[in-house]
C-alpha cells in the first residue's frame, strides 16, 4: 500500500496566469506565500481573468531572489516583491467588501495591456489589505488573498485519473490550478470527505468542495478552449440541486507560518 503523500505543490502568483511548481512552500496567513498575491484589473479595478481572456494562460511566472518575473512569448517584466508603492486604491472581488490594493505601475500595466489589447493594470495586496472568507464548514473567518474562495485547493491524483479515464483526451492537472496534489492509495474524490489533514505537523481544515468553471476547459499550454472536462464532470459530478459540478476541495491552513514539502506524508485526521 502507498500511504498518502504530497505529490506536488503549486502557487499562482498572478491570478489567472501560469503557476509555479515548488518542492517546498511557506505558509502565511493567506495560505501559501505569494499565491494569488497579484491580480490584473481593468482601469475601473474589475478583475480580468482567463474566463474571458484565455491568453493569460500563456503568461509564465517565476520568483527568484526577491523578484517576480512574468513572461509572455519572449517578453518579460520584473517586479521586486517588496518595493515601495505609491498609488493605493480600493476594489472588490466576486462581490466582496472593498479592499485596499497597490498599483504596480506603468511598466506592468503596459505589459498586460499589450497582451490583452485593452487598458489594464496589475495590482498587489496593500499593507492594509483585508479580505476574508467565511463560507463552507470553516469556523469563523479566514484571511484570503485574490483566490476565488478558500485559500488552498486540494486534489488527489486518483481523482484526476478517474476523470481522465472517462474522457477521450486525458488532461494535465494544471487545468485545475490546485495548490496541493496528493498521491496514494485513496478513493477517487476522497478529498471531498476529509475534514482535517496534516502535512509536516501543519493542519488543514476542510472548507467546501470546489465548483468548477470554464477555466478548466482552457489548455494551459496553448490557451485553446474546448468542452472538457466540464461536459464529462456534468455527467457524474453534478449537484442536481445547484447545477454545479465538483472537482477538488477547498481547505484553510490552521498555521500561518512554517513550510510543507513534496514527498511528506499526509495524515488524515477526520
Amino acid at each position: 500500500m502507498n500511504s498518502p503523500a504530497v505529490h506536488s505543490l503549486h502557487i499562482y502568483p498572478i491570478k489567472s496566469c501560469g503557476g509555479i511548481s515548488l518542492q517546498q512552500v511557506n505558509l502565511d496567513k493567506y495560505g501559501f506565500e505569494n499565491d494569488r498575491r497579484w491580480m490584473i484589473t481593468d482601469i475601473n479595478g474589475e478583475l480580468i481573468s482567463q474566463r474571458d481572456n484565455p491568453e493569460l494562460a500563456l503568461v509564465r511566472t517565476a520568483i527568484d531572489k526577491g523578484v517576480l518575473r512574468a513572461t509572455y512569448k519572449g517578453d518579460s517584466i520584473e517586479l521586486p516583491l517588496n518595493s515601495e508603492k505609491e498609488h493605493e486604491f480600493y476594489t472588490a472581488l466576486w462581490g466582496s467588501a472593498p479592499f485596499s490594493v497597490y498599483d504596480e505601475g506603468r511598466e506592468a500595466a503596459d505589459f498586460f495591456s499589450d497582451i490583452l489589447n485593452c487598458k489594464c493594470r496589475l495590482v498587489n495586496r496593500s499593507e492594509s489589505f483585508n479580505r476574508v472568507v467565511a463560507s463552507g464548514l470553516i469556523v469563523g473567518e479566514h484571511p484570503v488573498g485574490f483566490c476565488d474562495s478558500h485559500p488552498l485547493l486540494v486534489l488527489t491524483q486518483n481523482s484526476l485519473r478517474e476523470l481522465n479515464h472517462r474522457i477521450k483526451e486525458p488532461m494535465l492537472s494544471d487545468r485545475f490550478r490546485a495548490n496541493i496534489i496528493i498521491e496514494g492509495d485513496l478513493d477517487s474524490f476522497a478529498e471531498d470527505d476529509w475534514r482535517v489533514f496534516e502535512i509536516d505537523n501543519k493542519l488543514f481544515d476542510f472548507g467546501k468542495r470546489c465548483a468548477r468553471c470554464v477555466v478548466t476547459t482552457i489548455n494551459q499550454q496553448t490557451a485553446e478552449k474546448g468542452q472538457e472536462p466540464l461536459r464529462e464532470l456534468a455527467n457524474f459530478r453534478r449537484d442536481h440541486h445547484t447545477g454545479k459540478v465538483w472537482f477538488g476541495a477547498y481547505y484553510t491552513n490552521r498555521m500561518a507560518s512554517g513550510h510543507i514539502s513534496v514527498g511528506s506524508p499526509v495524515n488524515i485526521h477526520q
